[in-house]
């Protein structure tokens, strides 16, 4: 897979890049692409080159072939200072901060270089106490007595100081605590959604994938892999190589057991492999299948069920009628009426000790409908709701909030299950509680909303009402159980923030 984008919107631009230090070579031909307000990660493990790529950019270390375009720009082998000018920062790996220098006094150090007024010093100073209230608290202090995540936080603070058109992070989670690193990658996901374009460095797959929109794959100096960040995260080979993937024979393998977390049981050990898409690739394929589905169930319903043989017979149509799709036109349709007039178990084709679940209806309009299900039937329901996931692009990484009717049925087995068995993080909340809703996208950093229509537009106009569109991490909106029309759809991506909208029943 490789990256495309339109020329007029790439800021950075890196083709057929080497770098030597002395006679051994870092970077072997590199070429890759970031565009305007975009997060490009570059992903690889210790001494792939990352690292010597950024410093080529910052003017640090000088190509020994290639070229580097900003904005349209040569800027190749520029120094420093002047690629400093010209919009670009980087925060350094190890965060190379003064430590006998105060707080304060390492953040006006990255506005140093542009020789701006001290009310503009001051007024860039509170942006970034804003986005790093810690920093604030600790203005006074020597910032070498600051723990490593404060550290980083005042890293990035100073290359913000700048506020580049470009920041190059090189390993911000580097010797962080997981919760830490948490909290450093939501700032990262902040200062995307401010239009801040970054090329993040890092050797934390998972979190770079997760943080970036597409990214390039660095092996010995050489890209071995690129595209949509989402897409990269589930191939199953490129997770072997570079997110690592456990088993009960070798934990060891995977990222948390070479942390020396080896108990199997903390981790998702299938999801590297794991698809819930059918087999077939084409339309014959496709129809085959259904055609061979469609027979099954007459078949089934013919032989099982009085009701459904009685409604077949009297619409002169046998099993052995169904010859093609188009037969699906010869079979009758069931109503309401006849659920209601079945009463209890209009329809049942299998043996009662088949029955595993019922669903009744609220039976306001009259008497109560009642289905009746198999251990298959949930099972299938489950996976249909995982298939439409993955269809949308959730991966086991996400985090998707739950807002549709809190019912056994749809809500329970089908909208929660299915994200447990893709292997995401399901937030159960149900509609209605706007307050919990809006806490929830804050403080969990849910990536995916599932909802009806409706309360999508009711939770976008919320989000943008409250003002945290900023502070959230919301990247798909998946609905369902109600109509909506194109305008309807437009709004609620525009308000919050140009998310990606998928209409379940399609999926």
């Amino acid at each position: 897979m490789t990256i495309t984008a339109d020329k007029n919107d790439v800021l950075l631009n890196i083709s057929n890049l080497t770098v030597h230090y002395g006679a051994a070579q870092a970077l072997f031909g590199v070429s890759l692409a970031v565009g305007r307000g975009e997060t490009v990660a570059l992903v690889g493990a210790n001494g792939a080159g990352k690292t010597s790529l950024l410093k080529a950019v910052m003017g640090l270390v000088p190509p020994s072939g290639g070229s580097i375009l900003l904005d349209g720009k040569d800027v190749t082998g520029s120094p420093p200072a002047a690629m400093a000018a010209r919009g670009v920062a980087l925060c350094p790996e190890g965060r190379e901060m003064f430590g006998d220098l105060t707080v304060k006094e390492n953040l006006e150090l990255g506005a140093l270089a542009l020789k701006i007024s001290r009310g503009e010093v001051y007024n860039r100073l509170e942006e970034v106490f804003t986005r790093f209230p810690k920093l604030k608290e600790r203005i006074n202090q020597r910032t070498g007595t600051l723990s490593g995540g404060e550290q980083q936080m005042a890293a990035m603070g100073r290359a913000l100081m700048a506020q580049p058109r470009l920041l190059l992070l090189d390993e911000p989670s580097l010797g962080l605590a997981p919760l830490i690193t948490d909290e450093i990658f939501e700032i990262i996901k902040q200062l995307t959604r401010a239009g801040v374009t970054i090329l993040l460095v890092e050797q934390n797959a998972a979190r770079a994938l997760t943080a970036s929109k597409s990214a390039y794959l660095l092996a010995n100096g050489k890209i071995v892999g690129q595209g949509r960040s989402d897409k990269l995260l589930l191939d199953p080979e490129l997770r072997r190589a570079f997110l690592g993937a456990g088993s009960g024979d070798n934990p060891a393998a995977s990222r948390l057991g070479a942390a020396g977390l080896t108990n199997i049981r903390l981790e998702k050990p299938d999801m590297s492999k794991q698809t819930f898409m059918p087999s077939f690739k084409t339309v014959d394929e496709l129809q085959a299948h259904q055609f061979q589905g469609l027979k099954w169930s007459v078949r089934h319903a013919y032989q099982g069920s009085s009701f459904y043989r009685a409604q077949l017979e009297a619409a002169g149509v046998s099993p052995d009628d169904i010859l093609s799709l188009d037969d699906l036109r010869k079979l009758p349709l069931t109503t309401g009426d006849d659920l209601r007039d079945g009463y209890p178990f209009p329809f049942r084709a299998v043996p009662f000790e088949q029955i595993v679940r019922i669903h009744a209806s609220s039976g306001t309009t009259g008497k109560r409908k009642i289905l009746c299900y198999t251990q298959k039937d949930i099972d299938d329901w489950e996976h249909f709701f995982a298939r439409a996931y993955e269809m949308a692009g959730v991966t086991p990484l996400d985090r998707v909030q739950i807002a549709v009717g809190y019912g056994v049925w749809t809500a329970g087995v089908g909208f929660q299950a299915g994200v447990e068995k893709l292997g995401a993080m399901a937030v159960p909340v149900g509609p209605g509680n706007v307050d919990m809703h809006c806490e929830f996208l804050v403080d969990l950093q849910s990536t995916v909303l599932c909802c009806t229509a409706s309360m999508g537009l009711l939770m976008a106009e919320e989000v943008h009402e409250r003002g945290i569109a900023d502070k959230i991490n919301r990247q798909k909106v998946i609905y369902g159980s109600g109509r909506s029309s194109v305008s309807m759809r437009r709004k609620i991506s525009e308000l919050f923030g140009g998310v990606e909208l998928f209409d379940i029943p399609g999926m």
